[in-house]
């Protein structure tokens, strides 16, 4: 029953599926299809019979020599973007980043491919005005009319398919409907055909139940003949039997063989003739499909055509041009980002705080007065000598806020320019070590090492005297008595002389009281 239910299920299925293949299109389905089939006609109608129109053609005319002009003044943008953003890298080469930030680089940098990005998408605006342009005049192509009037045979096709049932489809749910009744009918007969083997095998059991339970004397009489028979039989055929034993089993392997090749057989033409059946079937439906993808295979050479190549080399150009923008602006807000933080040139102490939060700053402003550790001392250097004190020379400095202390330093720059008004020019100095006592505002008196000799003679500077534009010393020669010498000076520091010629080492030379020193006075020298 179970079975049978099952067919049935199958055979409505089928039954379904016939009325759906033969049942017309919904309305709306029908419109649908005539409209595109309407608007493919009314193109190709207008490609075939509507010559384009002069003052059509005039408008397309100037539609190109616009987008040419564009073309051109997106060219002459470019330039200028370009010559600003050499000028602001040249800016920035010679005055720094204090006068040409980050920002503003970036800024002319995002113009030049901004610029780069509207002359790109002019080209491509006065290319395709320049195509519509050429093609109005040349009128519709083959390829174009070939192509409008697939499109209306698409659309007759789709008209066609949706007021008339597909013969293909129909057919394909009649056999389907036709196998599944014929199944059903094949099944019922089977079932009724094992119903009756049951009913008469039930029959004979019966009757053999009965005779077993109440035998008649014609039963017993041919029970008791019928086993005289077989004991004379079965004296016979013992002899036979053992005769014969060796080859039954021989027999018997050869007959359980040659069964279950048979067996095998008959499964094998049962399968060949169920699928005979539905060979037939399928072939037949085959054939209505292969009509049907036929029509369908020449509509998707159409579509492919137009598809085969989605993306043009303009469009690829375009997205580059964006990629190019959008990194452009990525750099500007991370200069932008990079504006919003102010960092001091030097490293130091704040000890001024011009300005409080939320103010508004003018450029140029000061924020904080920021004193560095790195003390430099500015000394000015007078115009004759200029020449030999140079970057890196030695530097000794004394203070009198720090008595007793001595400072090292070392000429970091000389400024090229000096002062015309005391014909001076500055001299800075970093000292060696830093020294937090030495502050900002303080006055040093320096000395400058501009020149160095080992070995040499020197003397206290109270020693020298000038005498005619002459240099000379006094010395305590035999007996204390003084002699002067003209001498030959040479370098000189802050309290001493350098004596080229006039003395020797050893020599003792007067300090003190020279301006009343005369040759050949005795004296009493005194160590000092």
């Amino acid at each position: 029953a179970g079975e049978i239910r099952v067919v049935q299920a199958q055979v409505e299925a089928a039954r379904l599926a016939l009325q759906q293949a033969q049942d017309p299109a919904r309305p709306e389905q029908l419109r649908a299809a005539q409209a595109q089939l309407d608007v493919a006609k009314a193109t190709l109608s207008n490609l075939t019979e509507a010559p384009v129109r002069a003052e059509d053609l005039e408008s397309i005319r100037l539609a190109y020599e616009s987008a040419d002009k564009a073309y051109e003044a997106s060219g002459d943008s470019l330039r200028i973007a370009e010559k600003a953003y050499d000028a602001a890298k040249r800016s920035r080469s010679t005055y720094g980043p204090a006068v040409v930030s980050d920002s503003v680089l970036a800024q002319a940098e995002g113009g030049v491919v901004a610029a780069q990005a509207n002359i790109e998408q002019a080209r491509i605006r006065r290319d395709t005005a320049r195509e519509s342009y050429n093609k109005a005049q040349a009128g519709a192509t083959g390829w174009d009319l070939r192509k409008t009037q697939l499109a209306v045979e698409a659309a007759q096709a789709t008209v066609d398919l949706t007021r008339n049932p597909d013969p293909v489809r129909v057919k394909n749910a009649q056999l389907t409907l036709e196998q599944a009744q014929l199944n059903l009918e094949l099944r019922q007969r089977q079932i009724g055909f094992d119903l009756q083997t049951a009913k008469e095998g039930l029959k004979v059991a019966e009757n053999q139940r009965a005779k077993v339970v109440n035998p008649g004397e014609f039963d017993i009489k041919s029970l008791e003949e019928a086993s005289k028979a077989a004991e004379a039989q079965a004296l016979g055929a013992e002899a036979s039997a053992q005769a014969a034993e060796a080859s039954a089993d021989a027999s018997a392997i050869q007959a359980e063989a040659a069964a279950s090749q048979a067996a095998a057989a008959a499964a094998q033409v049962n399968a060949l003739l169920s699928q005979r059946t539905g060979a037939e079937s399928q072939i037949a439906g085959a054939r209505s499909q292969a009509d049907g993808a036929r029509a369908t295979a020449d509509q998707a050479a159409s579509a492919y055509k137009l598809r085969a190549n989605p993306y043009t080399e303009d469009d690829l150009k375009t997205a580059r041009v964006g990629v190019a923008q959008a990194e452009a602006a990525v750099r500007l807000a991370q200069a932008n980002l990079a504006e919003t933080y102010i960092y001091a040139p030097i490293d130091g102490v704040i000890t001024a705080r011009n300005t409080s939060i939320g103010s508004l700053l003018n450029p140029g402003q000061a924020v904080v007065t920021v004193i560095s550790s790195a003390i430099e001392i500015t000394i000015p250097v007078e115009e004759a000598k200029v020449g030999s004190v140079k970057e890196g020379q030695s530097v000794t400095m004394t203070s009198p806020a720090l008595p007793g202390v001595s400072l090292e330093g070392k000429i970091n720059a000389v400024t090229p320019s000096g002062d015309t008004r005391n014909r001076s020019f500055t001299a800075r100095v970093r000292l060696v070590k830093p020294d937090t006592r030495l502050r900002p505002g303080m006055f040093v008196n320096t000395s400058i090492a501009t020149e160095e000799r080992a070995n040499a003679i020197v003397v206290n500077r109270e020693s020298i005297i000038l005498t005619n534009g002459k240099s000379q010393l006094f010395v305590v020669g035999a007996g204390n008595k003084v002699e002067s010498r003209a001498v030959k000076v040479g370098l000189s520091t802050g309290t001493l002389v350098e004596v080229l010629e006039g003395v020797s080492a050893g020599d003792k030379v007067i300090v003190t009281g020279v301006e009343d020193l005369r040759d050949g006075q005795v004296v009493t020298p005194v160590s000092k």
